[in-house]
């Protein structure tokens, strides 16, 4: 029976529900901070890495010093010495090193010697010219250049390091530095 008119089957409207429409407001303030959660388990403990440059060497020779052709430059002091693997006399022109992986690094001022073009000095291992380590300048004689270099040493037994005088003359020599690290 149909509400509308009280008769059988005489509704022809279709009843459509519709939800209620909303319209959003704005945002309401922010509410007070929760407290802090638990801290959490503690997690693995990461693998020990290597320690770097257990060993450190670092001599110099700030005075002029004539060197003959052929021969080391005196250190005279050892400003750094520390580990067990670099070992110096002070005032010696070597440094023992036991077997590893070294990077050395050397800095010296020379005298280009009257009669000469050039000044030259090189990195020696066990008495021998260390491969690529040879520093020159050429300048008139007289003028004061700088010679440098650095390398990566790698040792498989104890060796001697030095800086030599690769020159033709005997050169005056100052402020001379040699510094040693091992790395392992």
């Amino acid at each position: 029976m149909c509400n509308c008119c009280n008769r059988n089957n005489c509704c022809r409207w279709n009843v459509i529900r519709q939800a209620p429409i909303f319209v959003q407001g704005s945002t309401g303030p922010t509410g007070p901070r929760g407290p802090t959660g638990f801290t959490g388990p503690t997690g693995p403990t990461g693998p020990t890495g290597s320690a770097f440059a257990s060993s450190q060497g670092y001599f110099v020779n700030v005075a002029s010093q004539a060197v003959a052709s052929n021969a080391d430059i005196p250190l005279a002091s050892n400003v750094v010495l520390n580990g067990t693997d670099i070992s110096k006399i002070a005032g010696s022109s070597s440094a023992t090193l036991q077997p590893g992986t070294y990077i050395i690094s050397y800095n010296t001022d020379a005298v280009v010697p009257a009669g000469g073009t050039s000044a030259s000095v090189a990195l020696f291992v066990n008495g021998v010219s260390y491969a690529g380590q040879t520093s020159t300048q050429t300048a008139t004689a007289g003028s004061t250049v700088n010679l440098s270099g650095t390398a990566v040493v790698v040792l498989g037994f104890a060796q001697t390091v030095s800086l030599r005088n690769t020159g033709a003359l005997s050169t005056n020599f100052s402020n001379t530095a040699l510094s040693i690290v091992k790395l392992n």
